[in-house]
């Protein structure tokens, strides 16, 4: 775990040297491995007052703040004199307290590891007149490491001139989203699992990168970039009149297909208008459309309407009648009776009777050509 320490004083050769009247902040090698970070002195009777501190007669009690509060992960102490119980009492910021009790039966020098939260104040209290001498108390701030960067970018829409982004904030000691466009911050601070940008150019790519923030502002990610490109500009237009579409008949129904043309914008698709009533309730995107419900027998006129990429809509085509029926298979009538079948199945075979006289009599040649030649040879 990556520590840092604010020290309350210049450490000391403990049991042989201890140093007074400084409030300097040093390297401690308590076997925290921490970095050193600037706190204050402690006060007492309302003054500022450097190591060593007597805890004795009237001013049994010393005490340290904090500016903001801060995560304990252990504190290293030492005593000169102990001729009174001592404690040490941390403070925590919902009004909890942990506090560690000193006899003289207590070591004089010590590091312990502590897991607090919040602490705003640290103060070290002796029991009697008598008291002791603090030669020196350090303690040691837990460092977060820095919160990891949303993940799972997603485009939720992206226009012409907009982009919206989602995403999944990480958990671990985060406060917020700073979000960059192509190098520049344009938002600090966004708590939202979305970002909306908004005065885009058209068919422009954008590279959008996300560092996720810590609560109190001082640790960041590394960043996650992420492209988008928007779209063309709408073309207002309105799609030129389509052809009319080609009728198919169905039992109960009409197939319309529909075919390509030359609308001089992009269609995204149409409408089917049957009797002047829209039939689809979706745009229809597909090359044919069942209308179903029909009765047989009677005529309908169909129209279509093209819809363009920006949802401007053409005019209605020419009508074209369209009649459903059933479809029936018709009857096939045959002109030649048994004779006729003989006579063809004769004619067939006198066709291949010679190829098939062909294909015996070679090999039964060659049976008869072996069996001759070893009836000479014997």
């Amino acid at each position: 775990m990556r520590i840092k320490k604010f020290l309350l004083i210049v450490p000391v050769f403990l049991g042989v040297l201890f140093v007074s009247n400084t409030s300097a902040f040093a390297e401690e090698t308590s076997g925290f491995g921490a970095n050193v970070i600037q706190g204050k002195q402690f006060i007492q009777r309302n003054a500022k007052v450097d190591f060593p501190i007597k805890l004795r007669y009237e001013a049994r009690e010393a005490y340290v703040e904090f500016a903001s509060p801060v995560d304990i992960a252990g504190y290293s102490y030492a005593f000169k004199e102990m001729q009174s119980d001592v404690t040490i009492i941390f403070y925590t910021q919902n009004n909890g307290t942990y506090s560690d009790v000193f006899t003289s039966g207590s070591p004089i020098f010590d590091t312990r590891k502590l897991d607090l939260k919040s602490v705003y104040k640290v103060s070290v209290n002796a029991s009697s007149y008598n008291g002791s001498i603090l030669s020196n108390l350090a303690v040691y701030e837990k460092i977060q490491l820095p919160p990891n960067d949303v993940s799972d970018i997603k485009e939720e829409f992206v226009t012409h001139n907009s982009v919206k982004l989602t995403y999944k904030f990480p958990k671990d000691n985060f406060g917020s989203v700073k979000v960059f466009r192509d190098g520049k911050v344009i938002a600090d601070a966004v708590k939202t699992e979305y970002f909306t940008d908004k005065d885009l150019q058209p068919e422009t790519e954008y590279t959008y990168k996300f560092v996720s923030v810590s609560p109190t502002g001082k640790q960041e990610s590394k960043g996650i970039e992420y492209k988008v490109k928007t779209e063309k500009a709408p073309d207002l237009t309105k799609p030129s009149k389509p052809s009319s579409p080609i009728l198919t008949p169905k039992d109960g129904s009409l197939i319309v297909n529909l075919t390509n043309y030359n609308a001089g914008v992009k269609i995204k698709g149409y409408h089917i208008i049957v009797d002047g009533k829209q039939v689809n309730d979706s745009l229809v995107t597909a090359r044919s459309y069942a209308v179903k419900g029909l009765k047989n027998g009677q005529t309908y006129q169909v129209q279509i309407k093209a819809v363009s990429a920006w949802n401007v809509e053409s005019d209605l085509s020419n009508s074209v009648p369209g009649i459903p029926q059933v479809q029936v298979i018709p009857d096939i009538a045959f002109n030649f009776g048994l004779t006729d079948l003989i006579e063809s199945i004769k004619n067939w075979f006198g066709g291949i009777w010679p190829i098939v006289a062909f294909s015996i009599a070679i090999p039964l040649a060659f049976i008869v050509a072996f069996n001759t030649k070893k009836l000479f040879l014997r």
